[in-house]
Order: structure tokens, then C-alpha cells, then sequence
């Protein structure tokens, strides 16, 4: 168990010995920085619970096999993620290097996103329109997948670009309704032929607060052989009546050695300027740091002083990168990038100078928690943002 994580050898022990022991509560949550492997472990985690053996790495029963392709139906996945970044990287690695690894890779990037829409989550009108491009996708899927393991791997996979796209595009801004979590209760106390049912329920600190309150009611008497495993990187917004209903792992952040191994030996990348796993997904596709870089200038450039002109162009320039891909990602990305050039000043200001510059953090901050904790519209958070230096509100 676990020989496909990098750097987290004191957590993955605690949670191999749980596993071995049956110890492992019905209820755990991984928290720790964002790309410190958490999702890896939830879903190894799941695999354990699911397979009938020892689950050894290397397992071949059908349990372990569906896992490969997480297409197991004992297990469910949702919460937001940074899906497009995730494909691409899956991509280029395959387009690199084509072999089985990369290939699983690819295909479990896909996975992520195409069971986050799983028919028994969902009401029937909200799938209407997402539906048919889950289905364009799983399509190909279907005729790649025969094709792991096999010597001829399988070539012609340009075909999902197109179908992968539009889906990422596709996903509500409200990836997490209060009825997918109320249908997920539901699922959870449906019996199985297996041996367990497992919940991967991601950046559970984004739930609003009626979602918040059916997960409760779930965790507070889980149903028998169902495990919730539930990660964060902001385990501080966690309500403290769900952190009470949940053993806590803390993953740390691995050191740029570590992950620049993770990005060698998994993304198959080995790109002199990639020292970190954040410097990594922040330039994917092509330049995306540059692109936040010029954004953030762009919104920093806006005070009382700015015209009407070069505002309407900064606001221009957000719905058009934005929207371009998953809106939560983008957005995260480029405050964080806005509080890296608001930091890079401060040793040289005094004064005045310095009060703006704090005020301006302070409402960047204001912006993170209110797009990661109260799941406001990504895009009308930053627009707020913008306005608010030009009409002096920040200082």
C-alpha cells in the first residue's frame, strides 16, 4: 500500500498500520497544503478498504483492477478539484513518455472529473445538459481502457481532447448541491456485494452551510461498512462539529527536492524551472504563470486614478481567463499570484505606501475566503476586487 506516494512516509504508515489493524474510523480527513497528495491517499485508502486480499500493490483482483481505472462502483467522488490542470499534466506526461503508467495516469485524471457526475448524485435536470458530453467521454474511455496492460498501447487519444474540454467547461460553479449530498446519504445506505463503500469527498471546506448540515447528520451515525474519507487545505474552515466527527492526518508540505521527484517520476517532467509541484500546475497549459503574472500587474495597476478604459479592459481580461477552464483554479491561482506582487514591495515603502499595500492584502484575503469557504461566484468575487481599488475602498 502506498508505494505511489513521495515524501509522506510518517502519514502513510499511521494510516497502513490503521488499515492492517482495522482500526481506521469510519471517518477520516486528510488536510494540508494544496498538491501534498491527499487525493493520492483517499484513493488509496479506498482501494484497501474495497480489495478482498491484503491489498498488495501489485493485487489483480477485480476489486484493485476497477480501482486502476476508478471505475469501481463501491466508491463515489466529489468535491471541487483542479481538473483541467490535472488532465493536461496527465497529457503532456503521456505524450512524453507513452506507456502503462502514464496511461492509467491519464485515464484516472479523466475519472476524477467524469465521476463527479455519477446519474444517482445528481437530479435529472441538473444533468440535462452535462450528461451527453459525460457520455461523449466515457465513450472513448470505453475503447481505451481494454487497452492497459497490453502491449499495443493504444494511439488516436487526441480524440478526448475535444470531449474532456467541454466537460471541464462545463462544471458548475456549485459542483457540491445540497442534493447530491442528500442523494449521497441515500447511496451510502445501500447495501453492497463488497466488502466496503467508500466517499471521497474533496475540499470539504467549501460546502455551504445546507450541505454542510446533511454530511453531518451522515457522519453522525455512518452507515456500517461505508468509510468517508474527506481532505481539506484549509482544515482551520472546517466547521468544529464536523473536525469532532472526524480522525484527523496531517500531511505537510514535501520539501522542492521531494517534489520535484514527484514531478520526475509522475508527470514524467524533468524541466529545469520546476522546483515545486506549485511552480509545475501554475505553468500548464502552455504559459500559464505568465498569464497570471500580466493579470495580477494588470488589477495591482488599478487605483481611484485608473480610466474608465483600462478598467473595463481589466474586467474584460478576467471574464476571458476566468472562465477559460475551471473558474475556482483560475482564481486561486491568480489571488495568489496578486499577493505574491502585493509581498515583493514591502521592505521598500513606508507610510502610506505601506497602509495600501496592507489594506490591499487584507481584501485579497477577504476574496480567498469568500470563493474556497463561502463558494461565492469566482469571477464577481474578483470584479469586486478590481472595483473596489479603483474606487479607493481597499485603502
Amino acid at each position: 500500500m502506498f508505494e505511489n506516494t513521495i515524501g509522506l512516509d510518517p502519514v502513510t504508515e499511521q494510516l497502513k498500520t490503521a488499515l492492517r489493524d482495522g482500526t481506521l474510523p469510519q471517518a477520516v480527513l486528510l488536510h494540508g497544503p494544496r498538491f501534498s497528495g491527499k487525493g493520492t491517499v483517499a484513493l488509496e485508502i479506498a482501494r484497501a478498504l474495497t480489495c478482498r486480499q491484503k491489498a498488495a500493490w501489485n493485487c489483480s483482483c477485480r476489486s484493485c483492477t476497477l480501482h486502476r481505472t476508478l471505475s469501481h462502483p463501491d466508491i463515489v467522488l466529489a468535491g471541487p478539484r483542479y481538473f483541467d490542470l490535472e488532465i493536461a499534466a496527465a497529457t503532456r506526461a503521456w505524450e512524453t513518455e507513452p506507456r502503462t503508467g502514464t496511461l492509467y495516469l491519464l485515464i484516472r485524471a479523466i475519472r476524477k472529473l467524469v465521476r463527479r457526475f455519477d446519474p444517482f448524485l445528481w437530479p435529472e435536470v441538473k444533468l440535462r445538459k452535462i450528461l451527453p458530453l459525460v457520455e461523449g467521454v466515457e465513450e472513448v474511455l470505453q475503447e481505451v481502457e481494454p487497452a492497459v496492460g497490453m502491449e499495443d498501447l493504444p494511439t488516436g487519444l487526441n480524440k478526448l481532447v475535444r470531449p474532456v474540454s467541454r466537460l471541464v467547461a462545463a462544471v458548475p460553479h456549485e459542483i457540491v448541491p445540497v442534493d447530491l449530498v442528500r442523494n449521497l446519504s441515500s447511496w451510502a445506505q445501500v447495501s453492497s456485494t463488497g466488502p466496503a463503500k467508500v466517499v471521497l469527498f474533496e475540499e470539504v471546506h467549501t460546502l455551504q452551510d445546507s450541505a454542510r448540515n446533511s454530511m453531518l447528520k451522515i457522519l453522525e451515525e455512518p452507515p456500517s461498512g461505508v468509510w468517508f474519507v474527506l481532505t481539506t487545505t484549509r482544515r482551520g474552515a472546517v466547521m468544529p462539529t464536523l473536525l469532532s466527527r472526524l480522525r484527523s492526518y496531517g500531511f505537510p508540505l514535501r520539501t522542492p527536492q521531494q517534489q520535484q521527484e514527484v514531478i520526475s517520476k509522475i508527470f514524467r517532467s524533468t524541466l529545469a524551472t520546476e522546483s515545486t509541484l506549485d511552480q509545475y500546475f501554475r505553468q500548464l497549459p502552455g504559459d500559464h504563470s505568465q498569464q497570471w503574472t500580466d493579470v495580477a500587474a494588470a488589477i495591482l495597476e488599478t487605483s481611484a486614478d485608473s480610466s474608465a478604459e483600462h478598467l473595463l479592459a481589466v474586467l474584460a481580461t478576467l471574464r476571458s481567463r476566468i472562465g477559460n477552464g475551471n473558474s475556482r483554479t483560475n482564481a486561486e491561482f491568480l489571488l495568489q499570484e496578486i499577493a505574491l506582487q502585493l509581498r515583493e514591495p514591502l521592505g521598500r515603502v513606508r507610510g502610506a505606501g505601506l497602509e495600501d499595500l496592507r489594506c490591499r492584502g487584507e481584501a485579497v484575503r477577504l476574496c480567498q475566503g469568500r470563493i474556497t469557504q463561502r463558494n461565492m461566484n469566482p469571477l464577481g468575487v474578483l470584479s469586486d476586487l478590481v472595483l473596489s481599488f479603483r474606487e479607493g475602498l481597499a485603502q
